[in-house]
C-alpha cells in the first residue's frame, strides 16, 4: 500500500495513545502502576518529535501545507482523519480510543492528545486549532454540526479526502497538488459551477477585472486566462441565498486553492463593494495565492471603482469585445464551418486577410449579417445551434434562413412599448405601382449602403426615417412588414396606448426607452397611426399644450438622433408637424390601385379551391375601385358564407345552416363554385362599413341577374 509509511507513523501514535489512555483509567482507579506510565511517557517524549515530522511531510498534502501555511502538527491533523476514513484498521483502533463510533469525525480531545505529549501543551494545540488554525478557518477541517460544543467532531474537507485517493491511485513521483479535480457540484453548494477551459498564454497578475457588455466574451476571456487550469465560475445568485454566505464563498476559496482552480466571479466587485466580510475574507485568500498568474478574474459590465482594500493588489483591467467588422465575419465563418456540415470547410486555418478573398465562395453574406445585427460571441453561438437543427432538414443554408433565425432570436417586444410582428408576404409578393416599388427599392439600398454613405460623409447619421401616407387598407403597414423582412430585420409596431402617459415627464421617458431598446436590438421601429403621437404642435393655452409641445420637441431630437430605420405610416399626412415632414429621407404615398393591380389582388384573394373565373374578375375590377384591404375582407367573408351554407369542400359535410337551396351545381373534385349571392352579400358588407352601400346596391342587383353562377 502506497499510504504504508503514514500508517505505520499513525499506528505508533494510535499505540502510545492507547496505552496513555488505557494508563489514565488505570490511575484513576488508584491502582499502582507507576512503573508502566513512565515507562510510556518516556517511550512518547522520545518519539514525538520523530513521529510529527514524519506526519507533517506527508506527500499528499505537501501543497496544501505550502500553499496554507500550516505547521507539522496540522497536517499530521489531515492525514489521521484522511486514513481513518481509508484504513479500516485505524478506524477501529481509534474508535476504541474515543470509545465511540467516528462516522459523525474523530473527537478533537482524541486528536490533540495523540499529538501532544503533556496537558499544557495539548491545551494550547486545541485552542489553536479550533479558533486560528487555517484548517478551521478555510474549511479544511470542519467541525460536524451533529457534534457537541464540548467535544467537537472533526471531519476532513472532501476535496482533501479526494487528494489522498489521488496520491494513493498515482505514481509515488506525481504529485496531485497541481492537478484540477473534477469536484461533484454538491461539495461545493451549488456555489461553484464547472466552465471549459483553452489554453492561451494570459495575464500575470492574481486579480484579472474584463469589463463588457453581457454576451460579449468574457467566460472566453477567463477560460483563455486560465491556460490549462480548471475555471471555476461562482454563482452569485446561489451565494447570496445561503444561509451562510461567508462559509459558503470561503469554502469556494479553498477548494480553488486546493484544486488549483481560477476563480470567475461575474460582478464580484459590485458584491465586494457592499459586502465588507467578503472582501476581508478575499484579502486574506489573496495572501495565499501565487502572485504570478490569475487567481480570481471579475467581470462586470462597465467601468467600476475598485474597492481601496483591493488597490495595493494591482488589477489588470481587460477590454472584452470585438468591434471590427472583419473579425466579426471571419469569427462567424469559423464557427459555420465548425457547426454546420454543409458549409464549405476550406481555409479553416487561415486568417482573416486569406478569409476575405474567399467570403464569396458560399451562399451566406456574414458581411451584411454583422452590419445589420450587432452580434456578440454568445449570439453567434445561439445562431449556429439554431442553424444546426435548420441545416438537419436542408441540403445547404441560405441567407433567408439566417436570417429568419436572427429575427426569431431578436426580442419579441421592447419592454411593453412595442411588439414584434412577422411579415404575412414578401417584397417580391406585393402589389404595388411602379413608383412606389422604386421608392422601396431606395429605402433598400439607402440602409444597404449606410456606411459607405457615411464614409463618403454623404450622410451624418446612419439611420434614417420614412413616411408611408394614404388611404386606409392601401398597404402601409404589410409594405413596412415586406421592406423589414427584406433587410433581414425584426419589425417592431409601437404600442401607442402605452406610450402616453398623463403624467409629465413619463411620456418622454417612455419614447426615450422605446427608441433606445430599438436601436439595442436593431430593428425597424414602426408608428403606425403616427399622427397621434406626431402631431401638429400648437399655441400654448394651458398646461396641456405646453407639455404636448415638449413631447413633439423631444421626438425631433430623438429622430435626429436615432440610429435605425424609422418608418411611420398615417392616413392623414396633413396632421404631421411640419418640422417632422422635412426629416423624413422618405415619404411614400399609398393610393388606391389601378385596374391592372385589382387584377392581381382579386386572383390573388382567393386560395384554391375557391376561385374566380375570368369574366368575373374583369366585372369587379371594372366596377370596384376599392383598397387591398377592402378586397382581402370580400374574399374572406364570401368563403365564410359558403362554408355557412354547407358548400365548403370536405370529405364530410356539416349540415347546412341554411334553408335556401343553393343554385351551383356539385363542383368537381379539388375545386370549389361560389355562388354570386355570397360574392354580392360580402361585396354589399364591406361597403356598408364604409356608408356607400346606397351607391353599389343598384350594381349588384343587375350583377345577381346577369351572373347565377359562376
Amino acid at each position: 500500500m502506497k499510504l504504508a509509511t503514514e500508517v505505520n507513523e499513525i499506528a505508533k501514535v494510535v499505540e502510545a495513545a492507547l496505552a496513555i489512555n488505557q494508563w489514565y483509567k488505570v490511575k484513576e482507579g488508584d491502582s499502582d502502576f507507576t512503573d508502566l506510565s513512565d515507562e510510556i511517557a518516556d517511550y512518547w517524549n522520545n518519539r514525538e518529535q520523530n513521529v510529527i515530522e514524519n506526519l507533517g511531510n506527508a506527500a499528499p498534502f505537501d501543497g496544501v501545507k505550502a500553499t496554507f501555511k500550516l505547521s507539522n502538527r496540522e497536517v499530521a491533523c489531515l492525514l489521521i482523519l484522511s486514513l481513518v476514513q481509508l484504513d479500516n484498521r485505524l478506524c477501529q483502533a481509534l474508535a476504541s480510543l474515543q470509545e465511540s463510533h467516528i462516522h459523525q469525525g474523530l473527537s478533537c480531545d482524541t486528536m490533540v492528545g495523540m499529538l501532544c505529549d503533556d496537558s499544557e501543551k495539548a491545551l494550547k494545540f486545541r485552542h489553536h486549532l479550533l479558533h486560528h488554525s487555517p484548517l478551521v478557518l478555510w474549511g479544511l477541517v470542519r467541525i460536524s454540526p451533529a457534534s457537541s460544543p464540548l467535544s467537537p467532531q472533526l471531519l476532513i474537507a472532501p476535496e482533501l479526502l479526494d487528494l489522498a485517493i489521488e496520491y494513493h491511485k498515482n505514481p509515488l513521483d506525481e504529485s496531485p497538488q497541481n492537478q484540477a479535480l473534477e469536484l461533484p457540484a454538491f461539495k461545493l453548494h451549488h456555489v461553484l459551477h464547472p466552465v471549459s477551459c483553452q489554453h492561451i498564454p494570459g495575464v500575470s497578475q492574481p486579480m484579472v477585472l474584463i469589463i463588457g457588455e453581457s454576451g460579449s466574451g468574457r467566460r472566453i476571456a477567463a477560460q483563455h486566462l486560465a491556460g490549462d487550469r480548471q475555471v471555476m465560475e461562482i454563482d452569485q445568485q446561489k451565494l447570496l441565498a445561503m444561509p451562510d454566505g461567508i462559509s459558503a464563498l470561503t469554502e469556494c476559496l479553498r477548494v480553488a486553492l486546493v484544486s488549483n482552480q481560477l476563480i470567475y466571479w461575474p460582478n464580484g466587485l459590485s458584491f465586494l463593494s457592499t459586502q465588507r466580510p467578503s472582501l476581508l475574507l478575499l484579502i486574506k485568500w489573496l495572501a495565499l495565492t501565487p502572485n504570478n498568474i490569475p487567481a480570481v478574474v471579475f467581470s462586470e459590465p462597465e467601468h467600476i471603482a475598485i474597492p481601496s482594500e483591493l488597490v495595493p493588489y494591482k488589477i489588470t483591467p481587460i477590454l472584452s469585445t470585438i468591434t471590427a467588422i472583419e473579425q466579426k465575419v471571419w469569427l462567424l465563418n469559423r464557427l459555420a464551418q465548425h457547426f454546420l456540415p454543409t458549409y464549405p470547410k476550406e481555409n479553416q486555418t487561415q486568417g482573416i486577410e486569406h478569409f476575405k478573398q474567399s467570403q464569396n465562395e458560399c451562399d451566406v453574406d456574414w458581411q451584411q449579417v454583422v452590419e445589420n445585427y450587432n452580434l456578440n460571441p454568445a449570439k453567434m453561438m445561439q445562431l449556429m445551434s439554431t442553424l444546426v437543427g435548420v441545416a438537419s432538414e436542408k441540403s445547404e443554408i441560405t441567407q433567408r434562413d439566417v436570417w429568419k433565425v436572427l429575427a426569431d432570436m431578436s426580442a419579441s417586444s421592447l419592454s411593453s412599448l412595442a411588439s414584434k410582428k412577422t411579415a404575412k408576404v414578401t417584397l417580391a409578393e406585393l402589389v404595388i405601382n411602379p413608383r412606389l416599388q422604386k421608392q422601396f427599392d431606395e429605402i433598400i439600398a439607402r440602409y444597404r449602403l449606410r456606411n459607405k454613405l457615411l464614409n463618403a460623409n454623404a450622410i451624418k447619421n446612419v439611420g434614417f426615417s420614412s413616411l408611408f401616407w394614404g388611404r386606409p387598407g392601401t398597404g402601409k403597414t404589410i409594405g413596412a412588414e415586406a421592406i423589414a423582412q427584406h433587410l433581414g430585420l425584426p419589425l417592431y409596431q409601437v404600442n401607442l396606448s402605452n406610450i402616453a402617459s398623463k403624467w409629465i415627464g413619463e411620456t418622454e421617458k417612455n419614447l426615450a426607452q422605446l427608441f433606445d431598446d430599438a436601436e439595442q436590438n436593431q430593428g425597424v421601429l414602426f408608428f403606425d397611426e403616427a399622427d397621434a403621437v406626431f402631431s401638429k404642435r400648437t399655441n400654448v393655452e394651458s398646461s396641456h399644450d405646453k407639455t404636448s409641445n415638449l413631447g413633439v420637441s423631444f421626438l425631433l431630437q430623438r429622430m435626429e438622433a436615432f440610429t435605425g430605420v424609422l418608418i411611420l405610416a398615417t392616413n392623414f399626412k396633413g396632421n404631421l408637424d411640419e418640422a417632422f415632414l422635412r426629416r423624413f429621407q422618405f415619404s411614400c404615398e399609398f393610393t388606391l390601385p389601378d385596374e391592372q393591380e385589382r387584377r392581381v389582388l382579386w386572383q390573388r384573394a382567393f386560395k384554391a379551391p375557391y376561385t374566380l373565373t375570368d369574366d368575373i374578375v374583369e366585372d369587379l375590377v371594372t366596377n370596384l375601385a376599392i383598397s387591398p384591404a377592402n378586397i382581402a375582407n370580400i374574399a374572406r367573408h364570401t368563403v365564410l358564407l359558403s362554408m355557412m351554407s354547407g358548400q365548403e369542400p370536405s370529405a364530410s359535410k356539416e349540415p347546412s345552416a341554411s334553408k335556401e337551396p343553393s343554385a351551383s351545381k356539385e363542383p368537381s373534385a379539388g375545386q370549389k363554385q361560389l355562388t354570386v349571392d355570397h360574392l354580392a352579400d360580402a361585396i354589399l358588407r364591406e361597403h356598408q362599413k364604409l356608408d356607400s352601400s346606397y351607391l353599389i346596391e343598384s350594381w349588384l342587383k343587375k350583377w345577381r341577374a346577369e351572373h347565377q353562377v359562376f
